[in-house]
């Protein structure tokens, strides 16, 4: 009998064209449901959230010559203000709001990344679980509203994401490097850098899991020293210091665990009691892999990629549930692992189907899952504050015009101009008032009229300014004495938008 060699390559070229054609419809999908509504928004007119803007008003101070901490208050990590140098330089050409959406443009792109990343992760698993996890990342929308505007969740997945792929393949110390520069954009990335270490301990032994910590070190040392070195004490104060003493939200564990549910069915429209209970549901189900390990005695350094993926969704989503506060984005960081043991439960499921037809059943169930998701996200994801349009032709003529918002300087495209003629402005107001106050959102506006020194940090600004740009509620948290001051010192001028236009 004669054997015959039979060449294998079609056949893994074939895998791997199916394998380049599942990651490129997520991130395609990822990049539609995240491009389209900022590219209308762009057409239509500003839409800047404040996070964002204090992110881009910061980068602009850092990259014009002032230091956060030593010249400004800021209470995150320097990785993003020196991330967004790029934008920042951008806004010398096109202008401070034009730079600023291009900038959400590329969030947005990370955003379509990550959905790539996690499709790329779970392939070994299959097309329908690379599809499905992928796929949920692209739709969610706790990740399509963190990855809509400029924040920090979106490069905290991307950095984690790549950290997972390259632990595949064993290397380590560049892991490392990717967390030790998320964690020099927000502290929350001590979690997964925790986490992973402990696996790279137990699966591949010290050697490695020194080379992961010394990249970590290295990598979180060359962004933070030099901030640091220029103001250890207020670095502290801002970043450690004041994260660590923020008085608890009033987002209570039901809401926390809606957020994490797609917004498809509204909050008001269930108890909390039924949604503390999916939210615990939801984490009992994201324990399974972890259990499964558990059971079995497997030794740590035997357990498959989803133990661990189940060890970090569980650390993730703990860490939220007792962080003193909560947004509606924050759920976004826990979304790789999220989606990741998402992907690969619908493998275990097809695992256990038999034939075609169950395959079938259990593909269109999980196309109606992401579909009705993303009609969730498309409900809520053009819900942004909007700037009015005009604001450039008001302003226009004045040096320096303080607002409470820096979207409203960004918008008006004169936030690089004051910065360089020296204007007296907030970077970050909310920060700055709750570290004098130090009360929940909810008490804020009516703890701000006696706080002192934050009013007479507005009458500074105020008196080194020659132009005003406040609503009627934000009237209502100044002191009587700043009152009086802006009423003896400028006039009204015109209404634009919902904004009062004060002159000298």
């Amino acid at each position: 009998m004669v054997s015959v060699a039979v060449d294998e390559r079609p056949q893994e070229r074939a895998i791997n064209r199916s394998g380049v054609l599942v990651v490129g419809l997520v991130a395609v999908v990822a990049a539609v449901l995240r491009l389209g509504p900022l590219l209308l928004r762009g057409t239509s007119g500003r839409s800047f959230a404040f996070d964002e803007s204090v992110y881009f008003l910061g980068a602009q101070h850092l990259w014009s010559g002032s230091l956060p901490y030593r010249d400004f208050v800021f209470v995150h990590p320097p990785g993003l203000l020196v991330g967004l140098g790029p934008a920042t330089w951008l806004a010398a050409w096109t202008g401070d709001a034009t730079a600023l959406l291009v900038a959400q443009v590329v969030v947005a792109l990370i955003g379509a990344a990550c959905a790539g990343l996690v499709a790329t992760l779970l392939l070994r698993y299959g097309a329908m679980a690379a599809v499905f996890g992928g796929g949920l990342y692209a739709v969610w929308s706790a990740t399509v509203l963190a990855e809509t505007a400029v924040l920090m969740e979106s490069v905290l997945n991307l950095l984690v994401l790549i950290a997972l792929v390259l632990l595949r393949r064993r290397r380590c110390a560049a892991a490392g490097v990717a967390l030790g520069l998320a964690l020099t954009v927000k502290l929350w990335a001590i979690v997964p850098l925790v986490v992973l270490a402990v696996w790279v301990a137990v699966r591949y032994g010290r050697r490695r899991v020194a080379r992961f910590a010394l990249g970590a070190v290295g990598a979180a040392s060359v962004v933070t020293l030099p901030f640091f070195v220029a103001a250890p004490g207020r670095m502290w104060t801002d970043v450690i210091a004041f994260q660590a003493g923020r008085p608890r939200s009033d987002t209570g564990m039901s809401r926390r665990a809606f957020f994490f549910t797609g917004n498809v069915i509204g909050y008001d429209l269930l108890s909390a009691a039924v949604w503390f209970t999916v939210g615990v549901i939801l984490l009992l189900l994201a324990a399974l892999p972890l259990v499964h390990a558990l059971i079995r005695r497997r030794s740590p350094a035997r357990w498959d990629d989803p133990a661990w993926w189940s060890a970090l969704t569980l650390t993730l989503v703990l860490a939220l549930l007792w962080s003193p506060t909560f947004y509606d984005h924050y759920a976004a960081f826990a979304a790789p692992p999220v989606c990741l043991l998402a992907g690969y439960g619908v493998h275990v499921v097809a695992a256990r189907m038999s034939g075609r037809i169950g395959g079938g059943v259990l593909g269109a169930a999980g196309v109606v899952v992401l579909a009705v998701l993303a009609l969730g996200t498309l409900s809520v994801s053009g819900v942004r504050p909007e700037q009015p349009t005009g604001l450039a032709d008001a302003v226009a003529g004045r040096d320096c015009v303080w607002s409470y918002d820096p979207a409203l300087l960004i918008a008006a495209d004169v936030s690089g101009d004051q910065i360089a003629r020296d204007c007296p402005m907030f970077v970050d107001r909310y920060a700055t008032a709750i570290a004098e106050v130090d009360v929940t959102d909810a008490d804020l506006d009516a703890s701000l009229p006696s706080a002192t020194d934050y009013q007479r940090q507005i009458l500074d600004q105020g008196r080194g300014s020659d132009a005003v740009l406040i609503t009627g509620a934000q009237l209502f948290e100044l002191a009587p004495e700043t009152i009086a001051v802006l009423r003896e010192e400028f006039s009204f001028d015109r209404m634009v938008g919902g904004y009062q236009l004060w002159v000298r």
